[in-house]
């Protein structure tokens, strides 16, 4: 393959902006001398530029690239300085269009595939034909569009048109290469760490948790066990706390609940999942879809709805047929008729819902796709011949729609929701068994755009989007994109999840101890010590650093267990750090042989009363007073309502000038309390760089005018339990903030998310 270096013409007054890109200007009227196999002379071509300038295409300053690079790259081309103004005239950059012209020459035709990006918006040519048209305002991003060229033997010409509004302008463009499987792995293990820095005290992650208390909690627990983290893990184990405590009343957070849930292949949950799978059955309406449930219905609600009960039915709910044959009905009615302006088979998208005229969009077609295919799956040869041969044309022509709108930089006829898109696009491709849509090997190409869009803390975001999907959720869809979730259980395990291996001292004890770290930790017996026969045998943990002996179960002969004579056990650690565990074997007749200790690091812990944490507000008796909260300052997206609202995603912060930071709650009627419950204001592990907090308080129950002073929990993943000398009742409790830990009283933002009352016995 042969390069010509590119050549420049512009800039052109457009003053439509970038968003009017449609524009022509003189150099496009050389679109249909572009033919390939015929060279093209534009050393004699004029043009009336911006400001009544004289221009003519000359070359591009382009950048200096690697020896190693592609032809076809061109690194950033900077389209604000050149060519330079030498008559000073003014806006020079501004509301211009640049075109962008070179050949390239193959002994042998065929498809190439790059990537290009440019600021701001653009309008690529192959050979006088249109293949990319990007009307948008953007920076330069060389991912941002993924293009095929389709080049013929000889010379083929390439014509790039960029529109500018103002401030930077430019062009690049690369040769796409296909990642490594290794830097995908990498990608993961990033996104892992990212959601699992963003967990919070009550085991829940943030986003869209007013509208969807259960959805994106579950959603991130589906996406983190499907990239490698065991079910036992604590973040998971926290997480399913936090849905066992309220149930979810939205098709989204049900289908994402069942997904999580079923994902853990536990046994002891199949009764929830059986409750679970008839709630959502029950909120299937007359012609076959879901809604929120309330409202109209809508493709996307119902799609949750349907991978909801599939993965119930993979762990042995019964779904009744009748279910899956009103869905597909239903679903077929959301696709419009069948495209016949088109050259090639038959198309036809899907559309969110359906009301004429039908809309389709590329996330919606993904969504119909797979629900189609979940019913062709569900039912086998039990589904009506007529219905089955609908359903199976209707995946014919979405298939055929999608391969023709194909993207994976954008959600095709829709102006967000493009991770969102990507994982329809996964589940999609998987359940068809597709390695291509038409001629675009899917998982790969977005892939490639997964890996160079991945933020620095190892999140995905979509700004368009984030009115609709934050960080958290975007981050999901790109994992469970990446692990290709939809295919079948994964294999991998995340690197920090693989277990540290200890061993006792045989000089220590004649009884030989392994332990794993997990999560969560296993420890078996490598040789007991002893050929007699054994009545049991004790575990015991402890902190390395000292303290005592914690005991935590026995195992039996006729225990039921994998480990045979091993008598192995599972443990989640409380917290991380360096542990001790003991083994002890009791013979019959009480003969006890010990172990030496076996040592292992725990990177991750989880105790029972943080587990409570998820349904500490069930039991709150403060919020549901209605109480009236006060503060002496707060910052207007940080108000002290906050600390009543009975979550922990929200918070109460002073103004950093406040000196003498306190808050007040009161009540109308009194309320019975035995403890009062205080969290702190940032409780995400990746809010720790910068977290200050308070270490010291006095308290004010009621009319008191001696205050209580407590001596605060530091620790971001604790709540400080006050417990009053007796029950009382309360209708007024005033916090103030005498000391704090990582920063400085009228200095900092200092307060805490939540305040609750709790009376009686905790379970």
């Amino acid at each position: 393959m042969e390069a010509t270096p590119w050549q420049l013409a512009g800039p052109f007054n457009h003053p439509e902006g970038p968003l009017g890109i449609g524009t022509p200007h003189p150099p496009e009227t050389l679109l249909k001398q572009m033919r390939p196999g015929e060279t093209l002379d534009l050393s004699e071509l004029k043009y009336e530029g911006k400001g009544g300038s004289i221009l003519s295409w000359m070359p591009a300053t382009t950048p200096k690239l690697p020896k190693e690079s592609h032809p076809l790259d061109s690194g950033f081309i900077n389209l604000a300085n050149q060519p330079s103004n030498p008559q000073g005239i003014k806006g020079w950059s501004e509301k211009i269009a640049t075109y962008l012209y070179r050949t390239v020459t193959l002994k042998k035709s065929g498809p190439v595939l790059v990537t290009m990006g440019s600021d701001d918006s653009l309008r690529f040519w192959v050979n006088g034909e249109l293949v990319l048209d990007r009307n948008v305002a953007r920076g330069t991003d060389v991912a941002a569009d993924l293009v095929y060229l389709s080049l013929g033997e000889g010379v083929n010409h390439l014509l790039a048109k960029v529109v500018n509004g103002g401030g930077a302008a430019g062009f690049a463009m690369r040769k796409w290469k296909k990642p490594p499987q290794n830097d995908i792995d990498a990608s993961i293990d990033k996104g892992v760490d990212y959601l699992l820095a963003q967990q919070l005290i009550d085991g829940s992650w943030a986003e869209r948790q007013g509208a969807y208390r259960n959805g994106s909690t579950s959603l991130a627990l589906y996406a983190l066990m499907k990239s490698g983290l065991p079910s036992k893990h604590p973040a998971v184990q926290k997480g399913l706390a936090f849905l066992r405590a309220e149930p979810a009343v939205k098709t989204y957070s049900l289908g994402c609940q069942m997904l999580a849930v079923a994902e853990t292949k536990e046994p002891a949950f199949l009764p929830w999942l059986e409750e679970m799978a008839a709630d959502m059955g029950s909120w299937q309406l007359r012609g076959g879809m879901w809604s929120y449930p309330e409202g109209n219905p809508d493709l996307s609600c119902t799609q949750y709805a349907a991978f909801g009960l599939r993965a119930a039915a993979s762990r042995g709910v019964k779904v009744p047929d009748f279910l899956w044959e009103r869905l597909a009905q239903g679903v077929l009615k959301y696709q419009e008729k069948r495209n016949l302006s088109s050259a090639g088979p038959p198309a036809a998208g899907f559309s969110y819902r359906n009301h004429l005229p039908l809309a389709p969009t590329g996330s919606m077609t993904t969504a119909g796709i797979a629900v189609l295919q979940i019913c062709a799956e569900a039912l086998g040869g039990e589904m009506d011949s007529n219905l089955a041969e609908r359903v199976h044309r209707g995946i014919d022509m979405g298939t055929v729609w999608l391969s023709n709108q194909f993207s994976v930089s954008k959600n095709p006829w829709k102006g967000w929701g493009h991770y969102y898109f990507l994982y329809g696009l996964e589940r999609a491709g998987s359940l068809l068994n597709l390695k291509n849509f038409g001629k675009h090997d899917w998982y790969w190409e977005a892939a490639g755009f997964l890996l160079e869009h991945q933020g620095g803390s190892g999140d995905w975001f979509d700004r368009p989007s984030s009115a609709h999907q934050g960080p958290e959720i975007t981050t999901c869809f790109s994992l469970l994109f990446l692990n290709r979730a939809t295919q079948g259980p994964t294999t991998r395990q995340k690197e920090s999840s693989r277990p540290g291996t200890g061993k006792s001292d045989p000089n220590k004890g004649p009884v030989q101890l392994v332990a794993t770290s997990g999560p969560p930790a296993t420890f078996w017996l490598e040789s007991p010590g002893t050929t007699s026969a054994i009545d049991r045998v004790e575990y015991r943990v402890r902190l390395q650093d000292g303290g005592e002996w914690g005991f935590i179960g026995e195992v039996r002969p006729d225990s039921e267990s994998l480990g045979g004579d091993r008598f192995p056990i599972q443990h989640l650690f409380e917290f991380p750090g360096i542990w001790e565990v003991r083994a002890s074997v009791f013979l019959p007749g009480g003969t006890r042989l010990e172990s030496g200790p076996a040592v292992l690091e725990a990177r991750e812990g989880v105790a029972p009363h943080q587990l409570r944490y998820s349904d500490d507000a069930v039991r709150n008796l403060l919020a549901r007073r209605n109480p009236v909260v006060g503060a002496s300052s707060s910052k207007r997206t940080f108000p002290a309502k906050n600390l009543v609202d009975n979550t922990a995603y929200r918070s109460w912060v002073c103004d950093p000038t406040d000196k003498d930071p306190w808050f007040q709650v009161a009540t109308s009627s009194s309320v019975k309390v035995d403890r009062i419950l205080l969290t702190h204001a940032r409780t995400r592990k990746s809010r720790q760089k910068d977290n200050p907090r308070p270490s010291k308080i006095e308290v004010f129950l009621n009319r008191d005018t001696t205050p209580m002073v407590v001596n605060v929990l530091t620790d971001y993943r604790e709540k400080t339990v006050i417990v009053l000398d007796k029950t009382r009742r309360i209708n007024r409790c005033r916090v103030r903030i005498l000391e704090v830990v990582g920063g400085e009283i009228g200095k900092h933002q200092i307060g805490f998310a939540e305040i609750e009352f709790q009376a009686g016995p905790v379970d």
